[in-house]
């Protein structure tokens, strides 16, 4: 399973066109309305990223992981395509930002886990491998639903 999903982001990183300066974590929690406009919030993850790919990711974040609703994904893209974004022709590179956050997000656990931070605490340690756990059974269901996702758009 990992080595699919190294697969994803690989042909992810290869991805043609434009590569810009990003937000890279865009997801409700780091969105504000302020005066009636959207402000984006907590930059600290940002960096260059393909369009295409932050978008995908976005969608999902936006429609609820970690089982999107399928209108809420479409009306994402609906709207990023709107304002000039190309979402056409998708195929699961498009998702690789996603897979790749997903074993960011593994490998950190598990470094914790095996004690990279011996300052940690045997609960906190307890806490991060069930973390763990959860970030392969979401890589899991990401990787099966890529083919779903992709026939969404």
């Amino acid at each position: 399973m990992i080595a699919e999903a190294l697969a994803v982001v690989d042909d992810a990183g290869a991805a043609e066109g434009p590569w810009v300066y990003t937000h890279c974590d865009h997801k409700p929690e780091n969105a504000l309305v302020v005066q009636g406009a959207p402000a984006v919030l907590d930059w600290d993850e940002c960096g260059h990223c393909h369009p295409r790919l932050e978008a995908a990711e976005a969608a999902l974040r936006w429609a609820g992981p970690p089982t999107p609703r399928r209108d809420a994904f479409e009306a994402f893209l609906v709207g990023y395509s709107d304002a000039g974004g190309d979402m056409s022709a998708p195929s699961e590179r498009d998702f690789g930002k996603w897979i790749a956050a997903l074993l960011g997000w593994f490998s950190f656990q598990g470094r914790r886990v095996l004690g990279d931070w011996p300052s940690e605490t045997d609960a906190e340690r307890r806490a991060a491998a069930a973390m763990a756990r959860d970030a392969i059974t979401d890589l899991r269901v990401s990787l099966a639903a890529l083919q779903t996702w992709t026939s969404w758009l």
